[in-house]
């Protein structure tokens, strides 16, 4: 599971996997565990870090908002590229050499601002890998959201369909 974060999320994040990284260290890949064990021997930042990314993330949350003034809906590609085939993402995860930035997911920005969103199906990469749409609505809008998921994946029917198997 990735763990994220920000400078002053540390200790947070270090408090709520404290028990599972001493218990279960190999469950973690390999940059979460180090990004763990940096928050350990940190004692995962301290607590005015902490506050101050507390009292932006509020104020963001409750401005949010306003970015959907002009608009009712967002709709984004979930993931920035396509997924890697299974060999690749396990060579990737084990480098540990930097990562791009920009290889993310779009799903964390809405998951802290704290305002409704859902993927659905949008297709298939090259390889045959399942391509995901992100619908979010500013907060209170579930019913927006569900409806234009509902209303793509009845017009598309790319939730119907399923990648190609074939064992290697």
């Amino acid at each position: 599971m990735p763990v994220g974060g920000g400078p002053g999320w540390g200790g947070e994040i270090y408090a709520y996997q404290e028990e599972f990284i001493r218990t279960q260290k190999s469950d973690y890949m390999l940059p979460d565990r180090r990004q763990l064990e940096g928050y350990a021997a940190n004692r995962g930042g301290n607590a005015a870090d902490y506050v101050r990314d507390l009292w932006a993330l509020q104020k963001l949350r409750r401005t949010v908002d306003g970015a959907f003034a002009e608009v009712d809906l967002v709709v984004v590609p979930t993931q920035r590229i396509p997924a890697p085939l299974l060999a690749d993402f396990a060579r990737g995860i084990y480098d540990p050499g930097p990562k791009d930035p920009h290889n993310t997911s779009n799903s964390g920005p809405f998951n802290a601002y704290g305002i409704p969103a859902v993927s659905v199906p949008c297709g298939f990469s090259r390889a045959g890998l399942p391509i995901g749409l992100t619908i979010a609505g500013p907060h209170f809008a579930e019913g927006k959201v569900l409806a234009l998921a509902r209303a793509y994946e009845a017009a598309t029917g790319w939730n119907t369909r399923r990648p190609p198997l074939a064992p290697a």
